[in-house]
């Protein structure tokens, strides 16, 4: 029988990183960048399909589906390898959620402890529960207990926010973020930001063109989606009205109910698959190091 002394003694080595500890540094930070390229990877699909039902809904193809993220992951189910590539979102999703936190938690990519980096970790571990929210959604409907995604939703939970004597302002708060949100991205797209996290020796200058284009494109449209879903909670909050609350299905919807509907629908759908493909990107040349 092993002594208790032995558990305490692998401790120590596991704590000071010694050559014979049970788990081996670079395994765990090869471990996170591949989850990170899997997430980003997934992130693109998701917002890939998003954009291009809207572009087919605009052309006047496909029926008319307007879709958010969750109702384009509820998609996968139906296509062929449908649960297959699931439990690939599923888990890609859990990656970059990983990753996500150890942005916002270890910093490894310098935002700082100033007010800018605080607030900049904190958008990024509020992004980290927003997709480990459509994680989980990705594994209910991999078990049987999911479904209809969408801004019903967004209104399910504001209304039970709406239920707290703080609720209002929460949900205000929830627009008013969205919003910053969109403008720091519109900002990114215009400064081309992004690109410095890139590893542009890796690309030829064509390559390299295109991708910021595109990702450019791709930002801002989502910024503008983004800025929309932040009005809807703020008109909610300032209502009392939990209905007033969409997502990104809402958002697409109202664009396409404004005159010259296709016009704006086609616009934006095509930027957001834009911006799968900048995600794309960043899974392949992004400098990822945990």
């Amino acid at each position: 029988m092993a002594r208790p002394g032995n558990v305490v003694s692998d401790r120590e080595r596991w704590r000071d990183g010694l050559p014979d500890s049970p788990v081996d540094e670079g395994d765990v930070k090869k471990g996170v960048e591949y989850g990170a390229r899997a997430g980003y990877t997934a992130k693109g699909l998701v917002y890939g399909i998003v954009g291009a039902l809207a572009v087919m809904t605009a052309l006047g193809f496909g029926g008319g589906r307007i879709v958010g993220t969750e109702s384009a992951v509820e998609s996968l189910r139906t296509q062929p390898f449908g649960q297959v590539m699931l439990w690939l979102v599923a888990l890609g999703l859990v990656g970059y959620v990983v990753w996500r936190f150890v942005q916002a938690i270890l910093d490894p990519e310098h935002k700082g402890d100033d007010a800018s980096g605080i607030a900049r970790r904190i958008g990024l571990a509020i992004s980290g529960l927003v997709y480990a929210s459509l994680a989980l959604f990705t594994f209910r409907l991999l078990l049987g207990d999911g479904g209809s995604g969408g801004s019903g939703g967004s209104q399910e939970s504001t209304g039970t926010l709406m239920q707290y004597e703080w609720g209002i302002w929460v949900v205000g708060a929830i627009g008013v973020g969205f919003i910053g949100v969109a403008l720091y991205q519109l900002y990114r797209a215009w400064a081309v930001k992004f690109d410095d996290n890139w590893k542009s020796a890796g690309m030829d200058p064509t390559t390299r063109t295109w991708s910021v284009r595109l990702s450019r494109f791709g930002i801002a449209a989502r910024a503008v989606a983004f800025a929309l879903i932040g009005w809807f909670f703020i008109q909610a909050a300032l209502q009392s009205d939990p209905s007033e609350a969409r997502g990104l299905d809402g958002a697409l919807r109202t664009f396409y109910e404004q005159p010259y509907g296709q016009v704006w629908l086609g616009v934006i759908g095509l930027g957001l698959l834009c911006y799968g493909i900048y995600c794309v990107l960043n899974a392949r040349f992004r400098r990822i190091n945990p």
